[in-house]
């Protein structure tokens, strides 16, 4: 099927899937195993309330997330950024709904879990902290806006896959 007025040309595109839906509309599927890209293609961290010295710790490198609350003032937040640019969609592409699924490999109790707004989009994967978004820019409670939840997730909070709707943000 035709996505554009090319009549000749390339481009890079990851693996994927591309589902027809049949009304004018497609989905366009990947996972971070499929995309054979850069590391910065999908950037991720958690910053880590819990106590003085993790308020100050960077957990770019980890290979998990380590998240929920335990008290209002023991938080953890994962943070993620995909950027869109590296995967070929073109920038006047239209997302029409988008849902992140994340896979919970151990639990502590029956966290409270939701997607919310960020106080900015610049933060660094390798220096972001509890209290800082860069190496040099400071912030409050970990970045997020407690105000602005942009996600509905399905399931429940003990569930092992968490589904969000993106769709909103």
């Amino acid at each position: 099927r035709q996505i554009g007025d090319w009549t000749t040309g390339y481009f890079h595109l990851p693996g994927h899937s591309v589902t027809d839906n049949n009304d004018g509309t497609a989905t366009f599927s990947f996972t971070f195993d499929d995309l054979g890209l850069s590391e910065d293609t999908i950037e991720d961290s958690f910053v880590d309330s819990t106590s003085g010295q993790s308020k100050n710790l960077n957990f770019g490198a980890d290979e998990t997330f380590t998240i929920g609350a335990t008290s209002t003032t023991k938080q953890q937040y994962a943070l993620m950024r995909l950027n869109l640019d590296d995967i070929g969609m073109h920038s006047n592409s239209t997302i029409v709904s988008a849902t992140l699924s994340l896979n919970r490999n151990s639990s502590s109790g029956s966290a409270l879990v939701s997607a919310h707004v960020m106080d900015t989009d610049a933060w660094d994967e390798d220096a972001v902290t509890w209290k800082k978004s860069t190496s040099s820019t400071w912030w409050d409670d970990g970045g997020r806006v407690q105000s602005m939840s942009v996600a509905n997730m399905m399931g429940n909070q003990t569930s092992s896959t968490f589904d969000f709707d993106l769709t909103a943000a």
